[in-house]
C-alpha cells in the first residue's frame, strides 16, 4: 500500500484496518503525539530540520510534516471533516525550524485532502493533512494536539476496485519443443536451416508452415503495476522463405523482426524520441518452435489509393551513447562509464545517417563530475561547442559523491562532418568527470543504400507517401509499427527511387533491408517445459537460483508440514521466460506475484515471498564473482549514499500504480536468505528448522529477553529511543525481560585505533552467549559492526557460538546489513551466515538511515510483535509488512529489508504460566515479602490462553527471581550529559523445578545481600515439556527487609572447576572460546544478586583483578533443589599459551570459596598431544585410557601398542574416534594379548598414535600395571 499510517491509534489501527470486512461512519478522538525535530543531510552538504509526529512525513515542497491515516471503507468517501481541533504553541526548538519559512504557507486550520487506494487489494481511505496552524487571533505557528475525524459515506455508489487482469491459462512453453535464442540490437533476423538443426530441432519432414517464433523485446517491462504489457509469450509473425515448396529443407530460412533491450519512446511535448537502456539485461530474447499449429506469417500490409495529403523523403533519426561501466557509490540504477580524468577528450561516433540540410540537431548531454569546485564539460557536436557546468561536491561525511547535470541543446544549421567531441574541464588536478549519455535527434534523408534502416516521422496525419532515394539495391519493407505483426509493403520504384503510401493513423515505424544485411540471433538453450501460467493456489512463493533449488525445496517441504503453508518453489529463470520473455527484468517477478494474487482474489492469496539467493547492485554481471543470485529493486538515486537506496518491498507492491514509489508498501510478507553458495544455503535451511523445531536444545528461558543495545553521543537519542521501546516491553508485554546494553554506561578507553568501549563489547557478547528473543540495536552502524567505537566487529560475530539461543535482530542503524556489495559480505548478513550461531533473522538496514523515522519504524515493529493477527502469532513476514504499514512509507523504510525467511516465526511461548501461592498463601491475597535470609515456596501452574491448566503439561520450569529495579546513570561521553534509566538486573533465585502434570512448586532462600529498602521485584518463568513451552510473570511480589531466621551455614560452596567438560585436567588444552564449568553446592544456596560489595561470583583470568568476569547471571540451581548448581560461561578469543583461571563463589549466607586451574589454548594447526593418562592404575580387570590433543570436533585414528619392558609387543588396538572435546578416551583395554589371552602381572608400556585424516601423526606413552 502507498501509505504513512498511525500506530497509536486504537481505532485507526493497523490491526483494524486489515481486520474490519465492513467499516462504519463514526466520529473518533485522536491525539497527535509530536517528537523532538530531526535532521537530514542534503547532497549539497547542508542539513535541514523537520517537524515530526506520528504518522508523519516531512511533504518534500515545503518540509512541513503531512499526517497521514488509513481506514477501511466499503462504500465511497462523500466527505472527510476534522472537527473539535486543539491546537498548542510549538516548543522553541521546534518554532526555530520553521522560523525562517513563509508563514502564510500555513492554513489558519487544517485542509483536508483524502483519495480511496488500495492495500492488498482491499479498498481503502487515505486522509492527509498538515497537522499545523496560523493562529488567526495572534497569528503565531500552532500544531494540532488533538481533533475529531467524520467521515460521511455515499452508499448510493459502488466503490471502484483494482483492475482485474486476464491472463492465460497456460503458457505455451508447457508443451513442445522450445528453443531460445538472444538477439542485441533491433532488426530483422535470419534463422536457418543449418541454425535450428544445430539447435537441435527435428526438421525432417517439417513443414514450413509449422514454425512458429514468440516472445517480445523492446525493453523493459514497467515498473508500474497494472501498467500495459504482454501476457506469456506472444507469437511474432514470420516469412518464411522455403522455395515454394511448403517444406523446410536445407538452403531455407526463417526472417523475423526482433526488437533489441533498448528502448526508444517519442515525447509528445518535446517532440523528441528518448532512449530507455536496460538494466538488467544486454539481450532480448525469442523461442522458436515448431508443433501442429501453423504459425503466423508477415502478411501483406494494403496500401491507401487515396491521394496523399503529404510527401515525406526524410525520417527522424536517432541515435545514444551510453556506456554503464561505473555505479559510483554502490547503489542505485545509474551506471556511468568513460572516465574523464587522466583522459579528459574523446571522441564520439554519430555517424551513419545522411542529414536533412537546415534540420536542426538536439542533443541531449548528461554527465557527472566529482569536484570541490564548478567545473564543466565541452561537447562539439554539430559544428557548434556546447558547455555543461557542473555544481561542486561537498566533502562531508553523507553527502553526494558527484554531481549530475542533464542540458538539453538545439544546435540549428548543424555540420556533421567534424563528428562528436566531449572534453571534461577539470577545475582541479583530483577534478574527475563521467560520461552519462549523449542522446541525439535530428532529420535525416530517407535514402537506402543496403543493410538495414528503421525509420519514422512524427507529426504525420492523413495518407503520407513516403519517398526513399539513392535507392542502390533491391529491399523489403516491413512495417513494424505492431511488432509482433510486421506487414510487408510493396514499393514503386523508379529511377533509384522508392515510394510507398501509409494511412498515419499513429506514429508508425518501418524497417528496409536487403536479403544481405540479415542479423543472426545467437542459441542460448533448450528450455524445458514449464507452466508458471497454469499456477493457482499458493500462501507461499520461493524465487530461487537454480544452485539453491535443492534446499529451497526442502525449505518449502518443512513449512509445508509445519505451518500447513502451500509453497511454491521456482527459478528465478522460468519466471524471466514466461514474464520478461526470457529476459531478466525484476518487474517479471513482481508480475508473476501479482497474476497468482489476481487470480486468488476468492481463495488464497499469495502471503510469503522468499528471494532465495544474494543480490547485488550490479545486475549484469560487470564485475567479477558476481553475486546476483536474485536481483533487488535500486533507486533512481545513484549519487548521494544516504538517498540512495536497495529494497526487496518492490516485489511485494501489487496493487494499481504501485511499483517504485516512496509510498509503495509491500502487500506481502517479503524476506531474502542472502546466500551464495549451495553450502550456504544448507546451512540458512539447516538454521531455519533448528530454530523452528521444538527440542529441550533450543527451547530456554532465553526466549523470555529482548535486549536494548544503544549507541552514545548524539545528546543521547540513541539512548532516549531505546529506553523508550524498552518501557514499551515493560509496560505491556511484562513476560519479556528486558536488558540494557547503552554503550556510555561502560568506561571508555583511549587506544591507538580510537576510543573503545571493551566492557560493552564483553556485556554485548555475553548476552549472545546467553541467547535473546530479540537483540535490538539502534545507533550509528555501518557494514563491519556497530558504533564508532567498534563495539561490535566482524570478529565477534563470526566467534559468537549460540546455535541453541539465535535472537532476531532489530537494527535501526545504517547499511549494516548492506545485501548487494559483491566485494563484501557485510556484517549482518554474516550475522545470519554464522553457522554456529550469530542470529536468525534481521530486521535491518541496507542503506544510512535517520534516527527518528528508525523510531517510528521500530515502535511500530514492537505495537504489532506480541498480538496474535488473525488468531495467531504473526510471523516474520506479516510483522516486516504490517510494521511498515504502521510506520508510513517513506524512502526510509525502503532501506529496511529482512534477511530471513518471512514465513518463520519467532519462537513466541504457547502457554503461561502463573502463580498461584506465596508461602502457601494465595497470591490474590497479601502475601509474604521476601526478605534477606528467608526461606520462600512458591507453586503455580501452565495455563493455555483460556487460563484453563494445562493438565498434560510434563516438564521443567525455570524461575527467575528478580530484586527491584536498579537505577543506572550514565558517563555522559561525547559531549552528552549523564542518561539516567532504569534496569532490573540483580537476580535472587534462578532454578529448576518439575512441572507435574501441569502443576510445580519451587524452594530458595532469599541472599543476605538483598537491597533492603521494600519494593516491587518480579517472577519470570519460563517452562518447557520438550516440545511446547510457556512463559510468564508474577510483578506483585515485595522485597525488601531482613528475616528473623538464622542460618546455621558458615561454610563456603564447595566447587568443583574445569573448562570445556567434566573430563577436563588441570593444565588441560582447550580452543580460543572455552567455557569455564562449575559444579557448585551450598547448604543455603549459592548468592547471584551481586548487590553486596565483592560478594558476586567473580572469575579473573591471569591474575588481572582489574578486569574480573561477574557471573552471577550465568548460575542456574539445579533442578528442585537450591542448593546445587551450575556456572557455565563462555571466553572468546583467548591467547595461546598457558592461562591461569580463578574462580570465587558466595552463598547467600556471605560466604565464600575460591578455587584455581591452570589451562594451555593451543592452536587447532597441526597435531599437538598433552597428558596421557591411565586408570585405574595399577589395573585388575580393565583400564580406561584418555589423551589430551588439540583436534576437538574432528575424526581421528588411534593405535595402542602395549610393550613388556624387554620391548617385546605384547598388544595392538586400532579404532577410530570422534574428539568432542580436547580430552578424549582412546581406549578401554581388557588386559588381553594380541593371543586373546590375560597378559601376567607386571609393568607394561603402553604407547598411542593419533593420527589425523589429513595424515598428521604423534605418539605419547604411559606406564601400565597390570596386578591380577
Amino acid at each position: 500500500m502507498k501509505v504513512i499510517t498511525r500506530s497509536e491509534s486504537i481505532f485507526f489501527s493497523v490491526f483494524l484496518m486489515l481486520l474490519l470486512a465492513v467499516a462504519i461512519s463514526v466520529k473518533a478522538q485522536e491525539t497527535v503525539r509530536w517528537y523532538n525535530p530531526y535532521s537530514e543531510v542534503l547532497p549539497d552538504g547542508s542539513s535541514n530540520s523537520f517537524l515530526f509526529c506520528e504518522s508523519c512525513s516531512s511533504n518534500a515542497e515545503n518540509g512541513l510534516p503531512e499526517l497521514t491515516f488509513y481506514r477501511s471503507i466499503d462504500a465511497p468517501v462523500a466527505s472527510v471533516t476534522l472537527t473539535q481541533c486543539v491546537f498548542e504553541p510549538l516548543t522553541t526548538s521546534e518554532s526555530d525550524v520553521i522560523k525562517n519559512m513563509d508563514k502564510t504557507m500555513l492554513p489558519s486550520e487544517p485542509k483536508i485532502r483524502y483519495e480511496t487506494v488500495f492495500d492488498q487489494g482491499k479498498p481503502m481511505l487515505r486522509v492527509s493533512f498538515i497537522p499545523l496552524r496560523l493562529n488567526p487571533a495572534n497569528g503565531k505557528p500552532e500544531k494540532l494536539k488533538s481533533y475529531n475525524i467524520e467521515v460521511t459515506h455515499d452508499f448510493s455508489r459502488q466503490l471502484d476496485t483494482i483492475s482485474a487482469q486476464v491472463y492465460a491459462s497456460s503458457s505455451v512453453l508447457s508443451s513442445g519443443d522450445w528453443y531460445k535464442v538472444s538477439v542485441a540490437e533491433t532488426g530483422v533476423y535470419q534463422l536457418t536451416y543449418a541454425d535450428l538443426s544445430a539447435m537441435g530441432m527435428q526438421l525432417n519432414g517439417l513443414a514450413s508452415s509449422k514454425i512458429r517464433v514468440h516472445g517480445f523485446g523492446g525493453g523493459m517491462l514497467p515498473e508500474r503495476a497494472g501498467a500495459q504489457r504482454y501476457d506469456d509469450l506472444p507469437e511474432i509473425a514470420v516469412k518464411v522463405v522455403d522455395g515454394g515448396d511448403g517444406r523446410f529443407d536445407a538452403g531455407d530460412y526463417v526472417l523475423f523482426y526482433a526488437r533489441g533491450p533498448e528502448k526508444w519512446t517519442f515525447n509528445g511535448q518535446t517532440g523528441l524520441f528518448e532512449h530507455q537502456a536496460h538494466l538488467y539485461d544486454d539481450k532480448a530474447y525469442y523461442f522458436v518452435t515448431a508443433g501442429d499449429q501453423n504459425g503466423l506469417r508477415v502478411q501483406e500490409f494494403p496500401q491507401p489509393t487515396s491521394a496523399p495529403a503529404a510527401t515525406v523523403s526524410s525520417y527522424n533519426w536517432y541515435k545514444a551513447v551510453q556506456p554503464n561501466q561505473t555505479n559510483l557509490i554502490k547503489s542505485g540504477k545509474e551506471w556511468f562509464g568513460d572516465v574523464f580524468d587522466v583522459v579528459t577528450s574523446r571522441d564520439y561516433d554519430f555517424s551513419g545517417f545522411r542529414p536533412v540540410p537546415s534540420a536542426p540537431l538536439t542533443i541531449r548531454l548528461s554527465a557527472v563530475a566529482r569536484s570541490v569546485q564548478s567545473s564543466s564539460f565541452t561537447l562539439k557536436a554539430g559544428g557548434k561547442t556546447l558547455n555543461m557546468y557542473v555544481s561542486p561536491i561537498v566533502t562531508d561525511f553523507n553527502t553526494a559523491y558527484a554531481k549530475i547535470a542533464t542540458e538539453t541543446f538545439v544546435v540549428d544549421q548543424p555540420d556533421f562532418s567534424s563528428g562528436f567531441n566531449l572534453k571534461y574541464n577539470k577545475s582541479t588536478g583530483s577534478a574527475i568527470g563521467w560520461l552519462n549519455y549523449i542522446e541525439a535527434n535530428t532529420l535525416a534523408q530517407l535514402d537506402f543504400k543496403g543493410g538495414q534502416t528503421g525509420f519514422r516521422h512524427s507529426g504525420m496525419q492523413g495518407v503520407v507517401e513516403y519517398r526513399i532515394s539513392d535507392v542502390t539495391v533491391p529491399f523489403m519493407l516491413w512495417d513494424v509499427t505492431d511488432p509482433l505483426r510486421a506487414g510487408q509493403l510493396s514499393v514503386s520504384a523508379s529511377g533509384g527511387e522508392s515510394s510507398f503510401r501509409a494511412l498515419a493513423d499513429t506514429l508508425r515505424e518501418y524497417i528496409m533491408f536487403d536479403d544481405q544485411s540479415y542479423l543472426k540471433p545467437v542459441f542460448v538453450e533448450k528450455v524445458p517445459n514449464q507452466n508458471l501460467h497454469g499456477l493457482s493456489t499458493y500462501s507461499m512463493v520461493i524465487v530461487t537460483h537454480p544452485d539453491f533449488a535443492e534446499e529451497a525445496t526442502r525449505l518449502a517441504t518443512f513449512h509445508a508440514q509445519r505451518d500447513n503453508l502451500d509453497v511454491l518453489v521456482v527459478q528465478q529463470q522460468a519466471i524471466y521466460n514466461e514474464f520478461s520473455s526470457g529476459a531478466q527484468d525484476i518487474s517479471a517477478i513482481r508480475d508473476f506475484i501479482r497474476m497468482l494474487w489476481i487470480r486468488n482474489q476468492g481463495s488464497q492469496k499469495p502471503r510469503f515471498l522468499l528471494l532465495f539467493g544474494d543480490a547485488s547492485y550490479d545486475p549484469k554481471d560487470r564485475m567479477d564473482a558476481n553475486t546476483n543470485f536474485i536481483p533487488t529493486y535500486q533507486s533512481p538515486e545513484s549519487l548521494h549514499p544516504v538517498t540512495s537506496y536497495a529494497t526487496d518491498d518492490f516485489f511485494g507492491c501489487i496493487d494499481d500504480n504501485e511499483g517504485g514509489l516512496s509510498s509503495d508498501v509491500p502487500d506481502i510478507g517479503i524476506g531474502r536468505l542472502p546466500v551464495q553458495t549451495p553450502a550456504e544455503a544448507k546451512m540458512a535451511v539447516d538454521k531455519i528448522v533448528y530454530y523452528s523445531t521444538p527440542s529441550e536444545k533450543v527451547q530456554g528461558d532465553w526466549r523470555n529477553v529482548i535486549a536494548f543495545v544503544a549507541d552514545d553521543g548524539d545528546g543521547n537519542s540513541h539512548m532516549q529511543q531505546a529506553d523508550m521501546l524498552a518501557n514499551m516491553i515493560d509496560t505491556t508485554h511484562r513476560s519479556y525481560n528486558v536488558d540494557k546494553i547503552f554503550f556510555d554506561a561502560y568506561n571508555q578507553i583511549s587506544t591507538p585505533g580510537g576510543q573503545r568501549i571493551p566492557d560493552a563489547s564483553a556485556a554485548l557478547n555475553q548476552r549472545m552467549d546467553k541467547g535473546a528473543l530479540i537483540v535490538n540495536y539502534t545507533g550509528h552502524g555501518g557494514e563491519v559492526g556497530w558504533a564508532h567505537e567498534r563495539v561490535l566487529e566482524v570478529a565477534d560475530i563470526n566467534s559468537w557460538t549460540n546455535y541453541d539461543r539465535m535472537p532476531v535482530f532489530m537494527t535501526a542503524t545504517c547499511e549494516f546489513s548492506r545485501y548487494d556489495d559483491p566485494k563484501m559480505q557485510s556484517a549482518g548478513e554474516l550475522v545470519f551466515l554464522n553457522p554456529n550461531g550469530g542470529g536468525i533473522a534481521l530486521f535491518t538496514t541496507a542503506r544510512p538511515t535517520f534516527g527518528t523515522p528508525n523510531f517510528t519504524l521500530a515502535r511500530s515493529f514492537y505495537n504489532i510483535a506480541f498480538d496474535p493477527v488473525n488468531g495467531e502469532m504473526p510471523h516474520l513476514g506479516d510483522l516486516i509488512r504490517l510494521a511498515k504499514l504502521s510506520a508510513g512509507a517513506d524512502n526510509n523504510s525502503k532501506k529496511f529489508v529482512l534477511l530471513g525467511d518471512p514465513a518463520m516465526k519467532m519462537a513466541y511461548p504457547a502457554y503461561n504460566v502463573k502463580t498461584l501461592e506465596l508461602n502457601g498463601r494465595s497470591v490474590t491475597e497479601v502475601t509474604d515479602t521476601l526478605k534477606a535470609l528467608s526461606e520462600i515456596t512458591i507453586s503455580g501452574i501452565i495455563t493455555d490462553s483460556d487460563g484453563s491448566k494445562v493438565s498434560d503439561f510434563n516438564g521443567v520450569v525455570i524461575p527467575v527471581v528478580y530484586d527491584k529495579e536498579n537505577q543506572i546513570v550514565t558517563f555522559g561521553t561525547e559531549a552528552s550529559s549523564p542518561f539516567v534509566f532504569s534496569l532490573r538486573r540483580n537476580i535472587i533465585y534462578k532454578g529448576k523445578a518439575e512441572v507435574v502434570n501441569g502443576e510445580f512448586t519451587f524452594s530458595f532462600i532469599v541472599p543476605r545481600d538483598i537491597a533492603y529498602q521494600f519494593g516491587k521485584g518480579k517472577i519470570s518463568y519460563y517452562a518447557t515439556d520438550g516440545t511446547m513451552d510457556a512463559a510468564g510473570y508474577y510483578s506483585q511480589v515485595v522485597v525488601g527487609g531482613f528475616s528473623d531466621r538464622q542460618i546455621e551455614d558458615f561454610s563456603g560452596p564447595e566447587v568443583d572447576l574445569f573448562m570445556n567438560d567434566t573430563k577436563f585436567k588441570r593444565g588441560g588444552f582447550t580452543d580460543q572460546n572455552p567455557v569455564l564449568l562449575a559444579f557448585v553446592e551450598d547448604l543455603s544456596g549459592i548468592n547471584t544478586i551481586g548487590n553486596g560489595i565483592g560478594h558476586d561470583i567473580v572469575a579473573i583470568l591471569d591474575n588481572e583483578t582489574d578486569s574480573p568476569f561477574i557471573l552471577n547471571d550465568f548460575y542456574q540451581s539445579d533442578l528442585s533443589t537450591y542448593r546445587s548448581g551450575v556456572i557455565s560461561f563462555p571466553f572468546h578469543n583467548l591467547a595461546q599459551g598457558p592461562h591461569t583461571l580463578k574462580l570465587k563463589v558466595w552463598d547467600v549466607n556471605n560466604n565464600s570459596s575460591e578455587v584455581t586451574t591452570e589451562f594451555v589454548v593451543a592452536s587447532s594447526e597441526g597435531l599437538t598431544l598433552g597428558r596421557f593418562d591411565a586408570w585405574p592404575n595399577p589395573m585388575k580387570d580393565k583400564i580406561t585410557l584418555e589423551i589430551e590433543h588439540n583436534q576437538a570436533g574432528q575424526e581421528l585414528i588411534a593405535q595402542l601398542d602395549i610393550y613388556t619392558l624387554s620391548g617385546n609387543r605384547a598388544a595392538s588396538l586400532n579404532r577410530r574416534i570422534f574428539a568432542e572435546g580436547f580430552r578424549t578416551t582412546s581406549f578401554e583395554w581388557d588386559g588381553r594379548g594380541s593371543d586373546g589371552h590375560l597378559l601376567s602381572s607386571g609393568f607394561y608400556i603402553g604407547r598411542l598414535k593419533i593420527t589425523t585424516l589429513s595424515g598428521l601423526s604423534s605418539e605419547k606413552s604411559v606406564k601400565i600395571v597390570i596386578a591380577h
